[in-house]
């Protein structure tokens, strides 16, 4: 429903603003279960750039992250009556482990320390589109960012890349 949250390219795309609000909730029943919010918007500057950004929240327990999407693309016509967008999204987040929400009936030094850790990473679109088929591929957390350390300190704790294709009509 909201192809932004996937592809920065997609920022500015449509000739009209739109705003979107969205949540999700998964194993509904089990106490923390994981939960997503969302708030994101795009605008087109003019008629080859476009802005837009997203805030968002994931929670997982005793992890959350939350962070902003900022997103700029740069549109041009490609053959006939398609487009293409490229767009890159900047994206500052807070990692946040709270030790307080860990259950359980043994020791482990890991689990007893709240951890936070504000990092950065980038998301990278491609967007091609007319007005009745589109289609993008987009790759989400290019720099692999570090969120909190781990115990050997050999092998960091870090987001994993994302790829995604989006192919779709109207």
């Amino acid at each position: 429903y909201n192809p932004l949250i996937i592809n920065p390219a997609f920022a500015g795309v449509s000739a009209f603003s739109s705003f979107h609000l969205s949540t999700r909730s998964q194993w509904i029943g089990f106490s923390e279960g994981i939960n997503t919010l969302s708030f994101s918007g795009n605008y087109a500057l003019s008629e080859n750039q476009g802005v837009g950004g997203c805030l968002f929240q994931d929670n997982t327990g005793a992890i959350s992250i939350t962070g902003l999407e900022l997103d700029y693309s740069f549109k041009f016509p490609l053959f006939l009556d398609y487009n293409v967008s490229f767009g890159l999204g900047l994206v500052p987040y807070q990692y946040l482990f709270n030790a307080n929400n860990t259950e359980g009936n043994f020791s482990d030094p890991v689990l007893d320390a709240s951890e936070k850790k504000v990092s950065f990473d980038a998301n990278f679109g491609l967007f091609v589109y007319s007005d009745f088929l589109y289609g993008g591929l987009s790759v989400l957390n290019l720099l692999q960012s570090s969120t909190i350390p781990s115990l050997d300190g050999d092998s960091p704790n870090q987001l994993v890349r994302h790829y995604y294709a989006l192919l779709g009509y109207n």
